[in-house]
């Protein structure tokens, strides 16, 4: 399937809603949602098939010489290799802003993101003891550190 990658407009704020209400027990809030495409701080990029048809997103934030995943999200497209289209573009987005590391968290228990984020260098530094809710699990925060600066 042919995939197109692109930043978020204030038009995709409907269908993320509905994805991250479909795929989070602790869904972020509208007010944060609408807010992403003029944000400062964060990118969200959004994959779609060739019919325009939302796949997934992903959203980042850059501050202070670092970036943080805050969201990748896939709900009836996982395991399909989509998402190294979202990680490979927040890896350039970092080298591009000189970010040096980045870092997220993620649930315990999910083996299929903690596997994509060591596949690109992630490494667990530390854990928040019954984080989520809903089923209550521990925070895995993982860092990718020493990012190359890409020369513009």
């Amino acid at each position: 399937m042919e995939t197109c990658l692109r930043v978020m407009n204030s038009q995709d704020t409907k269908a993320v809603m509905a994805l991250e209400a479909a795929c989070f027990s602790d869904p972020w809030t509208w007010g944060i949602i609408k807010d992403l495409p003029d944000s400062p701080w964060d990118e969200t990029w959004l994959l779609e098939d060739e019919r325009g048809t939302l796949l997934g997103y992903l959203t980042c934030r850059f501050l202070a010489g670092e970036g943080e995943l805050m969201r990748i999200v896939f709900p009836e497209f996982r395991g399909q290799g989509y998402s190294r289209e979202l990680m490979d573009r927040m890896e350039k987005s970092a080298a591009e802003k000189a970010v040096n590391a980045l870092s997220l968290e993620v649930r315990a228990g999910n083996e299929v993101a903690l596997g994509l984020y060591q596949s690109y260098g992630f490494r667990e530094e530390a854990r928040r003891k019954n984080y989520y809710q809903q089923p209550v699990e521990d925070a895995v925060i993982m860092w990718l550190r020493n990012i190359p600066v890409v020369s513009t």
